[in-house]
């Protein structure tokens, strides 16, 4: 079970870089906070590998949350950072709701 990702919420590649510009929804909140939508591609900045991660590409996402049609990201659904192929992972998210 994964909590969902809020708009407070930090995504960061393995090595410290911020993902930014994510997609929220403007209907659901969670503790006062959009929830983050996907599937999407968001840069990452800060990132201080040699070959830098520059975005963000999620591989999945829950197909049965959405709202309005978007599906809803989990802390379990699985992402990558390009060019390195590395996941992202999130430093918080909700657990008040879970996506099982």
């Amino acid at each position: 079970m994964g909590g969902l990702l809020r708009s407070g919420d930090q995504l960061q590649c393995p090595h410290g870089g911020h993902v930014r510009d994510l997609k929220f929804s403007t209907r659901v909140r969670i503790e006062g906070q959009p929830l983050v939508l996907g599937p999407f591609q968001s840069p990452i900045v800060g990132c201080p590998a040699p070959d830098p991660c520059r975005s963000v590409s999620w591989v999945t996402v829950s197909p049965r949350l959405r709202i309005d049609g978007q599906p809803v990201v989990s802390s379990t659904d699985y992402s990558l950072a390009e060019p390195t192929g590395s996941p992202v992972t999130a430093a918080s998210f909700s657990t008040r709701v879970g996506v099982h």
